[in-house]
């Protein structure tokens, strides 16, 4: 049986966001392999979903950080892998394994190279070195990849410009199974009951990991600022930053109305409950849990920034904030909670859009790409 090799950092990613693309490749008849850091605290909850369908699951204790010295030895752990196995197709995910996996690739001669970054290190705005060293390092790399894969419209601009092998592609995001958000059923008094939160309260959600990365302290104070009577923040989610966080609202003197409801395996039921998705990330690709905040219909208050500009359309569907701008995130909470028809209007408009990023959507673009790839 000819085998795939799917590699990311850590096996919830794998599991959360690749588990279409691998059932896609096992219908095609391929034994998929997955690499990643499964050994990782916290980052290895639903690899269960994996082991269901059958995946082997090889662990590499592979790091976020392009700088680590680890990387020389996870690399040649990467390349004796790939060596032993002789995978026909190595489809690499996040930016610092799309390097070693296509290095990698590259050194055990395999030809069939997919790479999806979610998000380059390098986009508007972002520092200086960013746009200098990882611009062309991406670049370098574009010539061992066969499909280069955007999942957001300025990584997919970047790409076409890049002397890709093969071809750039874009695909609207890792899809959301629209229809089954819909169908959860909303149960506002279930949560409020849980989180000690009024019915008739406006509550603010959020959902992200607890890392500098998704800008939670923003939020955190311009929801304070904000001052809303009768008010609530859900957060959900967890990560390094957890104590931080829980302290910085115990200082803002709302500790009493943000709940950090930590890792939930329920987080769209909880959004379904709630009024405004609050999303104050610096950097994103396409957002997942933005996405799924749409296909509740919930109104939005993002970042400015590249891949929630494609997902939120100004006053249609909510409202956009430079992430450094706690005033005018403090301006876009006020304004929001005192419009209730707008909320309204703005969730429904969103609900509708994301039928654009339904998973039925994505799997039909990576069929043909598959089929394609695997015919060369």
């Amino acid at each position: 049986m000819k085998k795939v090799l799917f590699i990311a950092t850590y096996g919830d990613f794998l599991a959360t966001f690749e588990l279409s693309n691998i059932m896609l490749l096992q219908e095609m008849g391929y034994e998929v392999h997955c690499a990643s850091n499964f050994s990782a605290e916290g980052y290895n909850r639903k690899v269960n979903k994996l082991d269901d369908i059958g995946v082997i699951r090889h662990n590499i204790e592979f790091v976020r950080s392009p700088l680590k010295i680890e990387n020389i030895a996870i690399f040649k752990e990467l390349v004796n892998l790939i060596g032993r196995e002789k995978f026909e197709i190595i489809d690499c995910h996040n930016a610092v394994i799309g390097v070693l996996g296509r290095l990698a690739a590259k050194k055990c001669n395999i030809n069939k190279v997919i790479y999806t970054p979610h998000s380059f290190f390098f986009y508007k705005g972002a520092p200086l070195k960013n746009n200098i060293i990882y611009k062309n390092v991406e670049t370098f790399l574009a010539r061992f990849t066969d499909v280069l894969v955007g999942i957001n419209m300025e990584d997919y601009e970047a790409a076409k410009k890049m002397s890709v092998r093969g071809k750039a592609l874009y695909v609207p995001g890792v899809g959301i199974d629209v229809n089954a958000i819909r169908s959860l059923p909303t149960n506002r008094v279930r949560y409020c009951n849980e989180f000690n939160i009024p019915e008739n309260a406006v509550i603010f959600v959020s959902v992200g990991e607890l890392i500098p990365r998704k800008n939670h302290i923003s939020a955190l104070k311009a929801f304070a600022d904000a001052n809303i009577n009768n008010s609530y923040y859900i957060i959900c989610g967890f990560g390094q930053l957890d104590q931080e966080l829980k302290s910085q609202a115990m200082e803002l003197g709302i500790a009493d109305r943000v709940i950090f409801a930590g890792f939930r395996l329920d987080a769209k039921e909880i959004m379904k409950a709630s009024d405004v998705f609050i999303f104050p990330s610096f950097q994103e690709g396409l957002s997942v849990a933005l996405m799924e905040a749409m296909a509740c219909n919930l109104p939005c208050i993002a970042s400015n920034i590249r891949g929630n500009v494609d997902l939120i359309d100004v006053e249609k569907g909510g409202l956009l904030f430079n992430p450094n701008d706690v005033e005018t995130l403090v301006r876009h909470i006020k304004y929001i909670s005192e419009k209730v028809d707008l909320r309204k209007q703005y969730g429904r408009y969103n609900g509708n859009k994301a039928d654009t990023y339904d998973l039925k959507n994505v799997q039909e673009i990576m069929r043909k790409e598959y089929s394609v790839l695997l015919s060369n």
